[in-house]
């Protein structure tokens, strides 16, 4: 599984490619890791429908960065399929990710 934080491109690209965030046309999406970062929330392999919503980004008391999400399933599938939300975080929020599932 990939670190919930991505800092630089190398890591990026060994986890997910070049094409793992569409852009515009299909094209990848740009990622500046000198000024960004990637937040990754990954789930294990399922057979059940299931989307990952992002719910709030916020910096904590104790300066963590704290993503707030929404797991919802659905029907079960003939298929398999790994649940994946990446977000892309400017550095000037910077600091240790904490991923907080809610209701």
């Amino acid at each position: 599984m990939p670190p919930q934080k991505i800092t630089n491109q190398k890591d990026f690209d060994s986890y997910f490619g070049t094409a793992a965030v569409m852009g515009e046309n299909g094209n990848p999406t740009d990622i500046n890791f000198s000024t960004q970062y990637v937040i990754s929330l990954t789930r294990p392999e399922t057979d059940i429908e299931t989307r990952l919503v992002p719910k709030s980004l916020e910096t904590n008391q104790k300066g963590e960065i704290v993503l707030c999400y929404q797991e919802i399933q659905g029907q079960k599938r003939t298929y398999t399929t790994k649940p994946l939300l990446l977000i892309i975080v400017d550095k000037k929020y910077d600091g240790n990710v904490v991923l907080s599932k809610v209701e």
